[in-house]
């Protein structure tokens, strides 16, 4: 697979679509969703603290800012965090360079 093209199964993570899909949930949410589904085809293969180093990952490149604790991979605490997407400023991606 060229590195440009994505799999067409696979959600865009930047941007809009993350914007709107993504906006008003929890972090615990998007940690469940995340580890319910990847990677194809092999769900729940990888240990916890990967999966919510790729959901922050995912939320850092999209500019959700960094809180003053650092996370554990703890549905019951991560289910009290809801996802704020700064609004991206006309003209940028909203990513941070």
């Amino acid at each position: 697979m060229n590195p440009r093209e994505t799999d067409a199964e696979a959600p865009d993570l930047t941007d809009s679509p993350l914007r709107f899909g993504w906006q008003g949930k929890t972090i615990g949410e998007r940690f469940e969703k995340i580890r319910a589904t990847m990677p194809k085809p092999g769900a729940r293969s990888l240990d916890d603290q990967t999966y919510l180093d790729i959901l922050t990952y995912i939320l850092q490149f999209n500019g959700v800012p960094a809180g003053d604790v650092k996370l554990q991979p703890n549905t019951d605490t991560l289910n009290q965090i809801v996802i704020s997407i700064p609004a991206a400023t006309p003209g940028s991606s909203g990513r941070r360079r």
